[in-house]
């Protein structure tokens, strides 16, 4: 077991603001291995910000939206969150504020460019003096600690204490100058969701986590009293108790990610193919440093070979922080029968899903609103790939490993009888573990965050 480091800033240990990250050792495969590229990367992003934003009425509860910029959909709607992001705009006696952050390891500058509200606006001298004065002083702590591990080199580095010192402060100056009363955000365990979570409880306001995926809590989050959660279905309140959450800080709405599938589930589908249709839903399985990327390849261009065989049409809906366009288009070279969507609107994803006769994925949400659509889902599971999901975990679902997949879609494809039985199981595991599903889970947030401003 290894030790943590003893490091305070503000009376906020700065293990907590990155110990989530070393749950299997190692750091997602996309995040910049030296700390100076970290650093010049957010750098360029406080150029390219500009603040826009309109002045808060006096009259009005404020409620801050912590937005990636990945979740911002063409539409300018926000992606899982958007039903709650409406009621809060409907009501009279509230008002939404949308705070907008890029991923500490992303470098999408043309879009932070677009983008309005960036938190970036706020930094000031004051706030970039204080987070070099205190990330001197404390890298010099840490130096001094014996022991040390160098999985946590990367984290306790000047320019990384820096960064997460003047985020921190940062969100502190938000919260206070646009007199926000609640803070909202659809993850909470990366670096920057924790200056803000942090940022928030040191303010005196609370937090809401609002749960917008199936994966089960697996680990203590060790958040504030202050922090909330809204979870999809009963079972996974219990684990957040299991794991040391307050029962009253745990609250159960169903999957407000799910609000908007409700308009597409009793709907006809039309302009679909003659040809037996697979959507292949992909994940960040080589971005988040999962798996190899010579085995994902090989599995990539067998499924594609077999499907070809078959004389049938594949759709790759690539996920959109995912970087392997190059790899499906030059497999699509040779089978002709494959077509890349990047869009990533609901929309688009929702009607892919109904034209389709089965859906494959790797685990992700996607899985889990094929089986509400009343389609044949498919995880792939691969060996390195640790999941913990009820949905997608249960022994009623098709899980199948990589070198099967072809034969369990064949069967799909060719036995009405297999396929009826798949689905009715799927319907089984939905209805055990999912709260409700009647696109109003953003009306029930909604009386929450009521509760809590």
């Amino acid at each position: 077991m290894e030790k943590t480091p003893k490091i305070i800033y503000d009376g906020w240990s700065l293990w907590w603001f990155f110990k989530l990250r070393f749950l299997e050792n190692k750091l997602p495969k996309i995040f910049f291995k030296s700390e100076k590229i970290a650093l010049y990367n957010e750098q360029i992003k406080w150029l390219l910000s500009s603040k826009k934003t309109k002045k808060p009425q006096d009259d009005k509860k404020r409620i801050m939206f912590m937005v990636h910029t990945n979740a911002i959909l063409p539409d300018k709607t926000i992606d899982r969150i958007e039903s709650v992001i409406k009621e809060v705009r409907k009501s009279p006696e509230f008002e939404e504020y949308i705070s907008v952050v890029s991923p500490l390891s992303h470098k999408n500058y043309l879009q932070i460019s677009k983008q309005t509200n960036l938190i970036y606006s706020y930094i000031d001298e004051k706030i970039k003096q204080k987070a070099r004065e205190a990330s001197k002083r404390l890298h010099e702590e840490w130096k001094e600690l014996k022991d040390k591990s160098k999985h946590h080199e990367f984290f306790f580095s000047k320019e990384m204490l820096y960064l997460t010192i003047l985020y921190y402060e940062t969100y502190k100056k938000i919260i206070q100058e646009e007199c926000i009363n609640l803070l909202c955000v659809y993850a909470d365990t990366g670096i920057l969701s924790k200056c803000a979570i942090a940022a928030a409880h040191r303010s005196g306001i609370n937090t809401l986590h609002i749960w917008h995926g199936t994966e089960i809590p697996s680990v203590n989050p060790d958040q504030p009293d202050t922090v909330y959660h809204v979870t999809i279905g009963e079972k996974y309140k219990e684990e957040y108790i299991k794991l040391g959450v307050p029962k009253e800080n745990v609250f159960v709405t169903g999957p407000v990610f799910l609000d908007s599938i409700i308009h597409y589930l009793n709907k006809k589908y039309y302009g679909k193919k003659h040809k037996k249709q697979i959507l292949l839903a992909t994940s960040c399985w080589l971005e988040d440093n999962r798996g190899d990327e010579e085995i994902y390849t090989k599995f990539i261009t067998n499924l594609s070979k077999h499907i070809y065989m078959w004389d049938a049409q594949l759709i790759i809906k690539m996920h959109p922080r995912e970087q392997s366009e190059k790899l499906y288009s030059f497999i699509s070279q040779k089978y002709k029968n494959i077509e890349i969507i990047k869009d990533k609107t609901k929309d688009t994803l929702y009607n892919l899903i109904g034209q389709s006769d089965v859906v494959v994925g790797f685990g992700s949400t996607i899985n889990t609103e094929a089986m509400i659509m009343g389609k044949p889902s498919l995880f792939i599971d691969f060996e390195q790939f640790h999941l913990k999901d009820f949905i997608l975990g249960d022994e009623r679902v098709l899980r199948v490993s990589p070198e099967n997949v072809p034969l369990i879609l064949l069967k799909i494809l060719t036995d009405v009888k297999f396929k009826k039985k798949t689905i009715n199981k799927q319907n089984e595991v939905i209805k055990d573990y999912l709260y409700k599903i009647d696109g109003n889970a953003g009306k029930r947030i909604f009386e929450i965050i009521k509760k809590l401003s």
